[in-house]
């Protein structure tokens, strides 16, 4: 039977090993099916219960001293040949390094922050609403039924019959009367769809911002200025505005509207009073209440502001145009 004293002989002899090979010659020979520890588990039989349980447990200690040795030596070659290796290996330090480069905001992120601002200061409030729409939301709300010529003005992408890819925010202006009573002054950004072929000024996915007011005053002379706070605050110059008569089926009059840019006529957005139709529709009386609307393109303002030629950058994830954004 083995006692104690095989612990120290395993220990200094662990001390003289220096290689895998001759460790695990060693672990055979402590540990092995031929060690003493084996032969003396193996005797444990023809002991009587009570020293056979006092003599177990001396020998299953005794063994698990002796696999602490083993291992802790087995660590120590590990760190010798790992040290050796670096040394013969040695460090180039006149090798290049990556260029550490700091992150900056996409053009959109950055466009969108600012209109944000700029619409809050004015008292709006955020709303958000699905991307996959209903004909309903998307068009019949918004006094555009579904026989109407205007339904084919927009290259819908539709899922089936009644689902579709929203091809303006206006559907959550709709959701939004639907829960809050007037007056109501919000804006909804997000993502659209059409069915476009793309194209340097074309997208069939784009980022778009509409601002809603419905209360019982508000007129045109209002729309107006806020669109001139809103435009000449995002460019931070003075602008001249000019407005055409256009026509949107959820706004009545309606407008275009362009601003003069470095000599240029621009259009940057449409706008109107809201369409009597669309409170009805919404159970708000258009005899009392009224409103006004307009719709501008994310991209659109980004690919102005920032001198940005073709639309398809904003969205390819091409790291050496982002990296602009530092300096945009």
């Amino acid at each position: 039977m083995v006692d104690e004293s095989i612990i120290e002989q395993c220990r200094q002899e662990a001390e003289n090993v220096a290689n895998q090979h001759d460790l695990d010659q060693l672990k055979a020979k402590y540990l092995g099916g031929k060690s003493a520890i084996r032969e003396s588990l193996k005797d444990l039989a023809s002991l009587d219960p009570q020293a056979r349980n006092q003599a177990s447990a001396t020998v299953n200690a005794i063994k698990k001293q002796l696999g602490v040795i083993i291992h802790e030596r087995k660590t120590v070659l590990v760190e010798e040949q790992t040290a050796r290796a670096l040394a013969e290996q040695g460090l180039d330090t006149a090798l290049s390094t990556d260029v550490w480069r700091q992150g900056a905001l996409h053009p959109l992120t950055k466009t969108f922050n600012q209109l944000k601002r700029l619409m809050y200061s004015m008292g709006f409030d955020v709303a958000f609403g699905p991307e996959a729409e209903t004909f309903y939301y998307n068009f019949t709300a918004l006094n555009t039924p579904r026989h109407h010529p205007a339904v084919t003005l927009q290259d819908t992408i539709y899922i089936d019959d009644d689902q579709l890819l929203r091809s303006h925010t206006s559907s959550v202006q709709i959701r939004m009367l639907e829960k809050v009573k007037p007056p109501v002054r919000i804006f909804s950004p997000g993502r659209v769809f059409r069915a476009d072929t793309p194209d340097a000024t074309h997208s069939p996915c784009f980022m778009q911002c509409e601002g809603l007011v419905v209360d019982q005053t508000a007129t045109l002379s209002d729309l107006i200025a806020t669109l001139r706070y809103l435009l000449e605050g995002f460019f931070g110059q003075s602008l001249d505005l000019r407005f055409r008569p256009s026509y949107f089926p959820f706004t009545q009059p309606s407008f275009e509207c362009d601003i003069l840019f470095k000599g240029r006529w621009l259009e940057v957005l449409g706008c109107g009073m809201v369409h009597p139709d669309v409170l009805d529709n919404v159970g708000i009386d258009s005899s009392v209440y009224q409103g006004y609307a307009f719709g501008l393109g994310i991209d659109r303002l980004t690919m102005l502001r920032y001198h940005i030629e073709d639309i398809r950058q904003l969205y390819d994830g091409d790291l050496s145009f982002l990296a602009q954004g530092e300096v945009l």
